[in-house]
């Protein structure tokens, strides 16, 4: 269980930095109308949706993994 939370934690953070920009970007290019003013900034309202709760739940899960005794 031990080994299955820090895997997964650190499956979810990798995940993270994925989605956020490399898929959040790929779908903005693929938009017809441009996305005019559209920026990947870590401290946006679009992050605080996509970005930060991912990592910061990869994060915990990592850290409960390491400090869990068994």
């Amino acid at each position: 269980m031990k080994a299955a939370l820090v895997i997964l934690g650190a499956v979810l953070c990798i995940g993270a930095f994925i989605v956020f920009n490399y898929l959040v970007a790929l779908g903005c290019a693929m938009n017809t109308t441009g996305c005019r003013g559209y920026t990947l900034d870590y401290f946006s309202g679009e992050a605080a949706a996509l970005f930060w709760p991912p990592l910061l739940i990869g994060l915990a899960m990592i850290v409960f993994g390491l400090r869990r005794k068994r």
